[in-house]
Formats: structure tokens, sequence, C-alpha cells
């Protein structure tokens, strides 16, 4: 018999959905009281979210490692800021990376990455960037120069350094240069 994936081979932290690709690391996906945070675990203990459900196992919002969470209002606020999740223990507690501090009390929002942080590129032939997700080769992109006025356009000889080009100004001896003197067409004859 040819190999077959079962549903119990797969699990939704190997999938991504449309509002995890669109997320632009923003947007609350899920809201729980938060029990109480130890400083020497960095463990985070929350209560259960309305529906019911636990963040490990919850259908529609299971908190995966890589998700941010930011905690309000703990007790003393030691506990308050924003941290990613390392790891998801039980359905009501996670590890964090950063360091927290001990509270109780409290509110966690939990937010999905950038979507794009999330789909991998292979940075072989690309002369910009070394990174291997979309987000971050986004981020590598250097700054584009600004345009000073309307037509002016963006050049580039090697597709990482751009300058400004502004339009043409003349048309001497079949060749098209602008105001900066850059050439910028030969005429044909």
């Amino acid at each position: 018999m040819a190999n077959q994936i079962r549903k119990t081979d797969v699990e939704d932290v190997d999938f991504l959905d449309a509002e995890e690709l669109q997320s632009d690391g923003s947007v609350v996906y899920l809201t729980v009281p938060v029990v109480s945070t130890a400083a020497a675990t960095r463990t985070v203990v929350v209560g259960t979210p309305s529906d019911g459900e636990g963040i490990r196992s919850g259908r529609d919002h299971p908190v995966e490692v890589g998700d941010r969470v930011i905690i309000t209002e703990a007790t003393g606020e030691l506990g308050n800021g924003t941290f990613t999740i390392a790891s998801v223990l039980t359905d009501s507690s996670f590890v964090v990376v950063e360091s927290i501090g001990s509270s109780t009390g409290g509110s966690a929002d939990f937010l999905y990455p950038s979507g794009a942080s999330r789909i991998g590129i292979d940075p072989t032939n690309l002369n910009f960037t070394a990174a291997t997700n979309v987000q971050a080769a986004l981020e590598s992109i250097p700054a584009l120069p600004q345009a000073t006025q309307i037509g002016d356009l963006l050049a580039s000889r090697d597709g990482v350094t751009f300058s400004v080009v502004h339009p043409v100004v003349s048309a001497d001896d079949g060749w098209l240069s602008n105001a900066d003197g850059d050439l910028l067409i030969e005429g044909l004859d």
C-alpha cells in the first residue's frame, strides 16, 4: 500500500492559516486572563479562553512557538511586557523566550508574528540578502531614494542600489539626457 497521510499525522502547526499569513504582527487573535508568571522558569500560567478550549488544543486559536504575547495589568507590573512563545507546555501554560518577572493577575493578548516571517525563501542567487524568510528579506532591502518631482524614475544597474533619474530635458545629437547630465537613451539613427 502506498504511503498515506492520516488526519492524526497532521497538526495545525504544520500549516499556515490565511489569518496567519496576512498578519502584520499587530492583530490580537486571543485574549485570556493571566493567573501567574514565574521568573525562575519564565513560565506563564493563564486561565481558560472564553470558548472553553485551551491554548494548546484550541481548534481556532492554538498558541504556537514564535507567537507573541503582550501581558498587561499584572500585579506589581513585573510580568508586564511583550514576549515570544518558546514552548507551549499545557492548555494553560507556556514558556517565554525573554526574561519575565514573577507576578499574578493581568491579561494576555496573543498575536501571530508577521506572516512574511513564516514564508521561507532560498537566498541562493539573491544579491541583496542572505535572509531565509520573506520578512527578513524585506527588512534588509536598503531604503530607496525619494523622488523629488513628478516623473522621476528610480534606476538601478545592479538591482540593489537605486538612484533617482529626472525626466528628459534635452535630446542633443541623438542622445537623450536629463538636467543632471545622466545619459538616458542613445538615439537611433
